[in-house]
């Protein structure tokens, strides 16, 4: 797009969190055109206040704030009807942000969350909102259209009517293609549903179990027919059962795979998160755990997008009608391979014991030296900046003691990964490209 209007056409980008910021910050970048295919170097994108572009200037909440922060997903479009560029972004905590343009690449500072008709803030069910923004419905005015890292792609209509030269108002988002694994009439997760879990877990995180797991049942009853709540409420399971020994311990494991398959029934597709989960370490080896993957996997070919998603929509084979083209991006392997010897399994199972003392042991002593260094800066007189702050804790961990104590881990550590990666199925990743061609007249009705 000819972001600076000058009629040479730019890139805009966001970004993840760049370096050499306080806080994370997804970052906006433009490659500035300079005609004939060339492109000036990439620059941050400031606003008209001087300071860089971004959704939070200052972090109050670390938590909520910064996922809103960062993994920025730009799109740049007139959004208020004023004949100047605007920019849509999306996130990744889900959710969307508009920041004012006012002509020739420049941008109001402050940025204003979307929000439908309602006044709720419109969010994707997963993490890593990707917007695009088009007259999806053809009926003159623009509307939002959106995938995220479940695969799905959602779109909230323009209910302002196209006589309305102003920023659209949106309805609640509605499934045009569905996750992998589930159907258009698959409930998705409210804003409210995703906030419960991600609350859950903060219950579980620090030691109160009972309220987690109360939480994830509550979550079930208000939306039996979702599978996010059954799956974490396995992982709490997991977690209690990781803490006892003998016929408890295997009665907590059996409901953990009971809930695990449940959840899996209902339409859970995270085969890839499962592999990455430490709350799955504990049934990694088990014949029931072996099972239920086995069934997830049961189709060689993918079911469709799935991981960090990016959209573009188009008409493809020149039909008149709007296509939608998908890519993603995937990763597997990292298990425990079906195929070993008991002999080959003990020895696994001695590895990752191994393994999980040592980042026990680590992280006790990494707290302590972590522990030391704030008392440190808290105390000094006159206060730290950031860079003497930095060159404190680097100093800290350079001292004789620290050093050998991160060598010999680091080292120790590398040995353990490397017995056991003979024993793990191989890691792959990659992406695909996905093409869903429109089907009948009106495009609202069978994209």
């Amino acid at each position: 797009m000819d972001l600076d209007a000058d009629g040479i056409n730019d890139i805009l980008s966001g970004c993840y969190s760049q370096s050499g910021h306080d806080d994370m910050v997804g970052s906006f970048w433009v490659l500035k055109g300079l005609g004939e295919g060339k492109f000036a170097k990439p620059t941050e994108l400031m606003g008209t206040d001087g300071k860089l572009l971004c959704v939070h200037s200052k972090l109050d909440d670390r938590g909520a704030q910064m996922t809103e922060n960062i993994c920025t997903r730009p799109f740049a479009v007139d959004w208020d009807g004023d004949g100047d560029l605007d920019i849509v972004s999306g996130n990744f905590k889900g959710t969307f942000f508009v920041f004012t343009g006012e002509g020739k690449g420049k941008f109001q500072p402050k940025a204003v969350e979307l929000k439908d008709a309602n006044g709720d803030a419109l969010k994707v069910s997963g993490v890593h909102s990707d917007p695009f923004v088009i007259d999806w419905d053809g009926d003159g005015d623009l509307d939002l259209v959106a995938s995220s890292s479940t695969g799905e792609v959602i779109w909230a209509e323009n209910t302002a009517g196209s006589d309305k030269p102003a920023a659209p108002t949106l309805s609640a988002f509605r499934t045009l293609i569905a996750a992998p694994g589930q159907s258009a009439k698959t409930p998705r997760a409210s804003v409210e549903y995703t906030k419960g879990i991600n609350d859950a877990y903060y219950l579980l995180d620090h030691g109160k179990v009972d309220e987690g797991e109360a939480a994830f049942q509550k979550l079930i009853e208000s939306e039996p027919k979702l599978p996010d709540a059954y799956y974490h409420l396995a992982c709490a399971y997991s977690r209690r059962a990781s803490t006892m020994e003998g016929d408890e311990k295997e009665k907590q494991i059996i409901k953990t795979i009971k809930a695990l398959s449940t959840a899996i029934e209902k339409g859970w597709t995270g085969y890839a998160h499962m592999e990455r989960d430490p709350d799955m370490d504990l049934l990694r080896d088990r014949d029931d755990y072996l099972e239920l993957l086995k069934s997830m996997t049961a189709s060689k070919e993918p079911a469709g997008p799935a991981g960090s998603t990016r959209m573009w929509i188009t008409d493809v084979n020149g039909d008149g009608r709007l296509d939608i083209i998908v890519g993603d991006r995937f990763s597997s392997g990292g298990q425990m391979r079906t195929d070993l010897t008991d002999e080959e399994k003990a020895d696994y199972k001695a590895a990752m014991k191994e393994q999980s003392e040592l980042q026990e042991t680590f992280s006790e002593t990494y707290g302590k030296y972590r522990e030391e260094y704030e008392a440190a800066v808290k105390t000094a007189d006159p206060a730290l900046s950031k860079e003497e702050q930095a060159k404190l804790w680097r100093d800290k961990l350079a001292e004789p003691e620290r050093k050998a104590f991160m060598d010999k881990y680091y080292k120790d550590m590398g040995k353990i990964n490397e017995r056991l990666t003979k024993y793990k199925v191989p890691y792959v990743s990659g992406g695909h490209v996905w093409l869903y061609k429109a089907k009948g007249a009106e495009p609202k009705t069978g994209n």
